[in-house]
């Protein structure tokens, strides 16, 4: 679900020169079946490293997965991003339960 962030966030930097402060500014749905949320962790507003982070739902996920989190983060204006354990923070959901692309 966060990989749909990344080129929004991307476009945002390039047009704007600092990251969007509200993730809505690059999305529109910010929860899906497993994913309670989705936000800006920390860089809003910035021009240095963003970390958008999700929250896992705390009902209808495995005991492993409900309530962590995972994060994208990037540092090089959303060319390139680091996810779940390599992301620069907000991330504390085992690797085994991070999301195909993650891994």
């Amino acid at each position: 679900m966060t990989s749909g962030f990344k080129t929004g966030a991307a476009e945002y930097f390039s047009n704007k020169g600092v990251w969007p402060v509200n993730i809505t500014a690059v999305g529109d749905t910010t929860s899906g079946k497993y994913v309670a949320n989705v936000s800006i962790f920390s860089g809003g507003g910035t021009s240095g490293t963003l970390v958008i982070q999700a929250t896992m739902r705390n009902t209808g996920v495995g005991p492993g997965v409900s309530g962590s989190t995972y994060a994208l983060s990037t540092s090089d204006q959303g060319k390139s991003w680091a996810c779940g354990i390599n992301a620069t923070s907000g991330n504390n959901l085992a690797s085994k339960f991070l999301p195909g692309a993650c891994k």
